[in-house]
């Protein structure tokens, strides 16, 4: 998700759909958050230079050894799941090299950013999962629809875009951070996608 430091503090809120996921799922799924040492967020410049620490090797190479160690772990497939801000370091992990492709089995863009992109060929399963109502303009829904029809373009398997349509926003809430944008009230509908996605993939 873009922050740090945050396996170390009490109930950390980026987990919050995996733990959906963890709690909502019937079958034998493992679930690890990737926590960064260094924040990866960028405040200043353009598009491209505001998130210069997501194409940092020590960042995707961290992102490597993760999948690395819980792939001889668990023997199981690994299917990187990013939201947000996250979106963007799955995005460069797989368009930084085409080897990193075999190292995973499918990629989740939950709430993805505007600026997300695919830039490769891909051969993996993909689930675009979005709020059909999210009101952040950094993660616009029309957005989502043209990453969609980008990856679909350029992909050779499973592309699928799914939407939350439920949950409300909050209050005064930055919609950054809170309401739609984050399922707020609608954490199990966004994992029940998650899950019949997974499903799908895996009976193919």
């Amino acid at each position: 998700s873009g922050s740090f430091g945050i396996t170390k503090k009490i109930d950390p809120k980026p987990s919050w759909l995996l733990a959906e996921l963890f709690n909502s799922t019937n079958s034998s799924i493992d679930i690890v958050f990737m926590d960064s040492q260094f924040s990866l967020q960028g405040d200043v410049g353009d598009s491209y230079t505001r998130w210069a620490a997501r194409r940092e090797l020590v960042h995707i190479e961290r992102i490597k050894t993760v999948i690395n160690f819980y792939k001889v772990m668990t023997s199981k497939p690994i299917f990187l799941i990013g939201h947000s801000n996250g979106s963007l370091s799955i995005a460069e992990f797989l368009n930084q090299s085409s080897d990193h492709h075999q190292l995973i089995s499918g990629v989740i863009l939950s709430g993805s950013r505007n600026e997300t992109e695919l830039k490769q060929k891909i051969s993996l399963p993909v689930l675009i999962l979005h709020h059909k109502s999210d009101p952040n303009r950094w993660t616009t829904p029309s957005a989502a629809e043209n990453l969609f029809l980008q990856v679909q373009q350029r992909s050779s398997s499973i592309t699928e875009l799914h939407w939350v349509v439920g949950g409300k926003d909050v209050t005064w809430g930055d919609p950054t951070y809170t309401g739609r944008h984050m399922y707020n009230e609608a954490l199990g509908e966004a994992a029940k996608n998650i899950q019949q996605f997974l499903e799908k993939v895996n009976a193919n």
